[in-house]
């Protein structure tokens, strides 16, 4: 039976406070539960999950941290309208602060907002082997419930840090840096294999800050007859992630 301060301990984590507190985030569903366990099965804190789907589990996880409840214990636990089957609690990644090192491929989310936008990112990135998707301060947090939900699993295969406008320019100054822009060429001049994309907030595009650090700006071209003003910050990205990083791949086959 889960506890009510079980319960109270989930429920809190919806939180952004409470997950720096504890240093932990709220995984939902079949495929983002069993997608981290394959990933990385040392950072779980805890599992829930109804009885059918633990005996399916293939990967070792240590008996201590797994409770099996029922649908009803876990829709007091879902931080979601609709509970799924299984729910785990998982240790925030500390930061070596050289994550940056060896990475080709990044992109930077300046003050992107929308928790789905942010999550759909985090799943392209994975698609087109990000190796890292750096937030703004002011960007959505990485492990907000609806972000982690909207990565359906990706957010254990891209590494995720945060970096001020300030630094932007020269904690990146070996990557060239695209930025996404109305005013901007409508194909990318690569001139190197360390590839930065700026995705900006969804209502007010890229920062001065960080558009006077840009290498160079890019836009995707639309119909003549379009009515549409832009494209979802989340759209956008996946058009541009293949324009500039799905290059690198056709290169590389």
């Amino acid at each position: 039976m889960v506890s009510k301060s079980s319960i109270k301990f989930v429920q809190s984590l919806k939180l952004k406070k409470y997950r720096q507190k504890y240093n932990l985030f709220v995984v939902e569903g079949e495929k983002s539960v069993r997608s981290l366990l394959s990933q990385d099965a040392s950072s779980l804190h805890q599992l829930y999950a109804i009885s059918s789907w633990l005996d399916s589990i293939d990967t070792r996880v240590n008996p201590r941290l797994v409770q099996s409840c029922t649908k009803e214990e876990l829709k007091k636990l879902s931080l979601l309208t609709n509970p799924l089957d299984a729910l785990a609690l998982w240790k925030i990644p500390e930061h070596s602060g050289d994550e940056l090192a060896g990475a080709k491929k990044v992109i930077y989310l300046d003050d992107v907002q929308d928790p789905g936008n942010m999550g759909s990112i985090i799943r392209i990135a994975d698609w087109y082997g990000v190796d890292c998707v750096i937030r703004s301060v002011d960007s959505a947090d990485f492990y907000n419930p609806k972000v982690v939900q909207a990565t359906m699993g990706s957010i254990g295969h891209v590494r995720l840090l945060t970096m001020s406008k300030d630094d932007f320019g020269t904690e990146l100054s070996a990557f060239h840096k695209i930025g996404a822009d109305l005013n901007g060429r409508t194909h990318s001049h690569i001139k190197t294999d360390r590839l930065c994309l700026v995705i900006g907030n969804e209502g007010h595009g890229i920062s001065t800050a960080v558009l006077s650090a840009l290498d160079e700006r890019i836009h995707i071209v639309g119909a003549s007859n379009r009515t549409a003003e832009s494209l979802n910050a989340a759209v956008a990205s996946g058009i541009l992630s293949h324009m500039i990083f799905g290059e690198s791949l056709d290169k590389k086959e």
